[in-house]
């Protein structure tokens, strides 16, 4: 998906995004994942929005961005359950700024399950990121 513009960044001479793009060749090109639990979404619209900051000056013309951003799974989406509820109405998949978006869901057991949170949070991970051929390029 061309990102151009889409996010609004500003992108200067020598930064980051050219860098990568002289690094990685075929005429700059760059398939770029994203995976983080901060990523803003429709119901946490401010959520990790320095992370959607940070792809807008990362990605160029041209580039495939895909953001994979695990929500934690409740059931039910009714107030009296607060931010859990919130989960619950967040949308599966979604579109901001141009960038592709899909929200695994992963079972989180409010105050017991926090050890088991990033094993189930990897295997939520999976599908969502498989089969888009990118490779990691440190900075």
């Amino acid at each position: 998906m061309d990102v151009k513009g889409a996010l609004g960044a500003t992108r200067g001479p020598g930064g980051r995004g050219e860098k990568l793009r002289a690094q990685r060749g075929h005429g700059g090109v760059m398939k770029i994942l994203v995976v983080s639990s901060l990523y803003p979404n429709a119901v946490q619209r401010r959520h990790g929005i320095f992370i959607e900051h940070r792809v807008g000056h990362v990605a160029g013309p041209g580039d495939e961005v895909r953001v994979v951003a695990p929500i934690p799974w409740f059931p039910s989406r009714h107030p009296r359950f607060g931010r859990y509820a919130d989960f619950a109405s967040a949308p599966k998949m979604a579109v901001r700024r141009g960038v592709p978006i899909t929200h695994p869901r992963y079972p989180v057991i409010p105050k017991i399950g926090m050890a088991s949170a990033p094993w189930l949070m990897a295997a939520a991970l999976y599908p969502g990121s498989r089969g888009f051929g990118a490779r990691s390029i440190s900075t």
